[in-house]
């Protein structure tokens, strides 16, 4: 990584031309709170390099923390107009309109009221900031029926009961402090300034505008001019993701070919969209500046950058572990939800837990649930507990999660109580499941930690507001506060800022980046506020209203940018959308340049996977390994399987060995209902039934439609009520209902195809046999096997989906069960004229195989098609080519054969879960030259 001083002040601002106007103590209004502590930092440095021995504190604030200060004023001073009313915050006030909001009869109807209420709260902030009554002879026409959409008139209303119920409760909106202090200052209650100076407030609103006025007898904005960049270029990135790489990539260059490493370059990354590419961004800049940052010891709050978009405070993993936690205490959660809360740190579990846990985790997918009740996950726990540990030391989850239900019992989830109550008991709750966990919480943890607690404070403070509620209210909303709130962890500084185009505003730097500059993305496109009349927004110049005000906009914006750094460079991304795209129309005249051109070599280059890779490699103990070639299977190594076995070494030797060697399997995923292996499980389980009663084909014969279909319908019922049992997720009356319909039907028509069969009767039904094949101790179950009338027996596999014979044929048949069972029974002394598939499939029913050309079932008897397409002459020989097959199957699978080597990519991968294992998708030309050797 780049030596820096990282400890040192950092100045982003020119302060020095007017560094007489700080001294001064003016008032220096700013936009925002950044620009204001970035030029109290910058007179700081300026009077250190100065040597001013005593410097007072510069009066340099935000208009927003300005009027804080003023509002404070009057609250120690028992300001009458102060003190009438409660002052809501921002989220008490989102409350009152989203309940007026889901109280109305149009609320009823909104999927997302929350948004409608944002969108309301800022109406009502715009017509407050451009001084407009809504009943005034000016405005009304704007909200009139043949001038405006009902969304207009829904929003007077909302309006008005807002107000009515503030007015009523003695509530004061925020925004309404600008009034209440505009009148101290006018009364002479607050004390005006003899000037008052603004830095780079470009767009004040009226009233802004009002409230400074009203403050001062003068008002002055304060030029810093600079001189424009001397360097300019725009670059053309293939996407938005290769902006922000060469965008790294550059600012690294910077810092490595800084003059004096004492003193590094200041360098800014403007990215107007931050908010919402913050995630690519941070992860961009990581892989690029830090290599390591992956690794456990590896201090996050010593980014070498610094980046102003925060991330949602719910979104932190501590965080993040608290609303899981809490979520609980409710009677069923997502299953995903519940394995990704067990592997967080910020619990109970240690390193010692992690086989009960991976255990756990095993069982929990298993229920194949997207849902899961609490109870259940309980159960679980309890399971796997007695297997892992002693009853005199029982697994502490276990007790965690006892003590947590038994909480929640105490309190009465379904009780209405005031939030503060809740508040307790969310403590309580996440002390008895060990949030936040044992292992120390770095530097940025703990500050999320302490921010969650902070508003956990403002949550109590809001139960007048938001009155008594149930644990369910009471988790929603304070998840809701948590999503809203932005979390920007306090790190060390550093000379590259990564900003949005508001917050980079004023600031100056060495080199400025400003990404997303296409033509299609500066000036950003109009977004008015939906609910209030689009001719009133575009009448009075309101924000986002109008291109044409987004086009002006950007072009301030843009002047400010040019004045503001030595070199400029522009990105933009060639192709947006599929569709191509220039550079912004405001940067037409900059000399082009290509990303190479600007590095001086490629992006490949010059991005540290290489340097990763080596570092890594370097840390491990590496031991000889010859590809594709594990060692051979030793006598005491036990496998399970059966014909799959069989089945996976042909389809791909390495499929083999990862699932009957590794014994890897694939977790479970959650299904709908019952899932196609599970429907073939009924059909097996009652086709069992039905052969148990019946026995033989005179059986079958003696029953009458009725009859049959009666048989049918009990045993497909019979079936279905024994796997409900078994189910986490039971069926409903209604989906057994159709499943039995489903199954009797396809019972009845595939005992159609039993009645035109040849005399047969029913030898065994799904039998279980442990078998020995070479060195191999293996389990198979037979479907199931008839005797007919010459004595010999035919082994049918039931099939509920397309099946075909050709995939008995090859050095590698794709379902080799039917030849292994044929060979297993033939070893018994059994003599076998056939195998087939029973296929049982809704579009139709039949009997297909091969058998001896004396087969006594007319369908099974050797044809010169069978000849042709087993390449045997008859069946004795085919027999004796399986038997070959399979044994030279076997011996691969002892010997240790295990090259990834599919025999179909397409057929033989598809559903298979080895492909990260493998790397099947991410081999190249040099693997398949291996492949091939």
């Amino acid at each position: 990584m780049i030596p820096q001083p990282m400890t040192q002040l950092i100045s982003l601002y020119d302060i020095a031309p007017i560094a007489a106007d700080v001294a001064s103590g003016e008032l220096l209004l700013t936009p925002n709170q950044r620009l204001a502590s970035r030029m109290s930092i910058a007179y700081a440095i300026f009077c250190r390099d100065n040597h001013h021995p005593v410097v007072a504190a510069p009066n340099i604030k935000s208009i927003n923390q300005w009027l804080a200060s003023c509002w404070q004023q009057l609250l120690l001073s028992a300001y009458p107009q102060a003190i009438a009313q409660q002052l809501l915050s921002s989220a008490e006030q989102l409350i009152i309109v989203e309940r007026i909001i889901n109280e109305s009869e149009q609320g009823q109807q909104l999927l997302r009221p929350r948004a409608t209420a944002q969108h309301v709260v800022n109406a009502y902030e715009t017509l407050q900031h451009w001084l407009l009554d809504r009943q005034c002879a000016e405005v009304q026409p704007f909200f009139s029926a043949n001038d405006s959409n009902d969304d207009s008139q829904i929003l007077l209303q909302w309006l008005a009961e807002f107000d009515n119920y503030c007015q009523q409760k003695g509530y004061l909106p925020p925004i309404r402090q600008h009034h209440i202090v505009i009148e101290a200052f006018v009364a002479g209650h607050l004390t005006s300034h003899p000037s008052i100076a603004s830095v780079a407030l470009d767009n004040p609103t009226p009233l802004q505008k009002q409230l400074i006025n009203s403050a001062a007898k003068q008002w002055r904005e304060i030029d810093n001019p600079r001189p424009e960049a001397q360097q300019q270029l725009a670059i053309g990135c293939e996407n938005s993701e290769q902006e922000i790489v060469v965008a790294a990539l550059w600012a690294k260059q910077q810092l490595k070919n800084a003059i004096n490493p004492a003193k590094l370059p200041t360098i800014a990354i403007v990215i107007p969209s931050l908010g919402q590419q913050r995630d690519k961004v941070v992860r961009i800049f990581q892989e690029v500046f830090c290599p390591q940052f992956q690794t456990p010891a590896y201090q996050r709050n010593n980014l070498p950058f610094n980046i102003s978009a925060g991330s949602p405070l719910g979104d932190e993993p501590i965080i993040a572990a608290s609303l899981f936690a809490l979520a609980m205490n409710q009677p069923q959660l997502e299953c995903e939800h519940i394995i990704n809360g067990l592997l967080s740190p910020f619990f109970l579990l240690t390193d010692d837990d992690d086989n009960a846990l991976a255990r756990l985790i095993y069982l929990l997918r298993e229920q194949k649930l997207a849902l899961i009740s609490t109870a259940r996950v309980r159960q679980l726990v309890e399971k796997v507990g007695a297997d892992f540990f002693d009853e005199e030391a029982p697994w502490p989850l276990l007790a965690a999660l006892l003590e947590h239900s038994n909480l929640a019992r105490g309190v009465g989830l379904n009780k209405k109580q005031p939030l503060s109550d809740w508040a307790v008991f969310f403590k309580q709750s996440l002390f008895s499941l060990g949030w936040p966990g044992q292992r120390k919480i770095d530097s940025i943890e703990y500050q999320a930690l302490k921010q969650w607690q902070q508003l956990l404070q403002d949550v109590v403070s809001q139960g007048a507001v938001l009155g008594n509620v149930t644990f369910k209210q009471a988790y929603d909303h304070f998840k809701q506060i948590l999503a809203g709130t932005v979390f920007q962890a306090q790190t060390v500084d550093s000379p590259i800022q990564i900003l949005g185009a508001l917050e980079a505003a004023g600031l100056h730097f060495d080199h400025l980046w400003l990404s997303g500059m296409s033509s299609k993305e500066w000036p950003a496109a109009p977004a008015p506020n939906p609910l209030l009349p689009i001719a009133l927004q575009r009448s009075y110049n309101m924000p986002n209203a109008t291109a044409e005000g987004e086009l002006d906009y950007a072009r301030v914006l843009t002047q400010g940018f040019m004045h503001s750094a030595k070199t400029l460079y522009v990105s933009y991304a060639k192709v947006i959308d599929d569709n191509p795209a220039n550079v912004s129309g405001l940067f037409a005249d900059y000399p082009q340049c290509s990303p190479e051109q600007l590095l001086q070599k490629s992006i490949e280059q010059l991005l540290p996977h290489s340097e990763i890779r080596r570092r890594y490699f370097e840390q491990k103990k590496w031991q000889d390994y010859q590809p594709y070639k594990s060692k051979a299977l030793s006598a005491e190594e036990s496998v399970k399987g059966g014909s799959s076995l069989f089945a996976n070494q042909a389809a791909c030797p390495f499929k083999a060995f990862a699932s009957h060697r590794l014994g890897l399997v694939a977790m479970a995923e959650p299904v709908l209902g019952i899932d196609h292996a599970s429907r073939g499980n009924l059909l097996h389980r009652a086709l069992e039934l039905i052969w148990k009663q019946l026995e033989n084909q005179q059986g079958l014969l003696a029953l009458d439609a009725p009859a049959q279909t009666k048989l049918c319908h009990d045993y497909a019922e019979y079936a279905l009520n024994e796997m409900n049992h078994r189910m986490a997720n039971k069926m409903g009356i209604r989906q057994q209902a159709i499943e039995r319909d489903r199954l009797s039907a396809l019972l009845s028509a595939w005992l159609a195809v039993e009645r035109e069969r040849a005399d047969f009767t029913v030898v065994s039904r799904e039998e279980r046999k442990v078998f020995r094949f070479s060195q191999l101790e293996l389990v198979a179950r037979v479907d199931r096997v008839d005797q007919l009338s010459d004595g010999s027996q035919v082994i049918i596999d039931y099939k509920t989906g397309k099946s075909s014979t050709n995939s008995w044929w090859g050095d590698r048949p794709d379902q080799p069960q039917l030849p292994l069972y044929s060979s297993l029974l033939e070893q018994d002394e059994r003599q076998v004229s056939a195998v087939c598939f029973a296929q049982v499939h809704i579009e139709g029913c039949e009997l297909k195989g091969v058998g001896d050309e004396q087969c006594p079932e007319p369908n099974l008897q050797w044809t010169s098609n069978m000849q042709s397409s087993s390449g045997a002459i008859d069946w004795p020989q085919l027999k004796q080519q399986w038997q070959k097959t399979l044994t030279a199957l076997a011996q691969d699978f002892i010997a240790g054969k295990s090259v990834v080597n599919p025999k179909d990519k397409v057929k033989s991968c598809q559903y298979c879960d080895l492909a990260s294992v493998c790397r099947i998708n991410h081999q190249g030309s040099s693997a398949a030259m291996e492949l091939s050797e």
